[in-house]
């Protein structure tokens, strides 16, 4: 199970009762239409904070780059679709060490970044 599945697997067990999350549920992976959804907001993400494309990060899915973004509250980071790869034609290909943050880290520190701009 690659990190990013058991850090969903984590979120899962943290946040039972959420319709359509239930292990082996159909809907439990996100559809394309959702994935786009998504990285339109991660790209936007990716223009306003130092970002970088690492190709083949992930060598459990290795044609899905990873965009890392560096917060103030600390790195996040995305796999990204081959389909949506045109969503991020500002952000830099190059390389970035991944911090070993999971899905309920990643998310946690945006929410607590997002606390502190609505406090401004």
């Amino acid at each position: 199970m690659s990190v990013e599945e058991e850090g969903r697997a984590r979120w899962l067990r943290e946040h039972p009762g959420v319709p359509g999350s239930e292990p082996g549920h159909p809907d439990e992976w996100m559809p394309d239409a959702l994935f786009r959804e998504r990285h339109h907001l991660v790209a936007h993400l990716a223009a306003l904070y130092p970002s970088v494309m690492v190709l083949n990060a992930d060598p459990d899915e290795p044609d899905w780059p990873v965009i890392y973004i560096t917060l103030p509250t600390g790195q996040v980071s995305w796999h990204i679709s081959p389909g949506d790869m045109d969503l991020f034609r500002h952000v830099r290909v190059g390389s970035a060490e991944w911090d070993g943050h999971d899905v309920v880290e990643k998310y946690g520190r945006l929410d607590e970044y997002t606390a502190t701009m609505w406090r401004v």
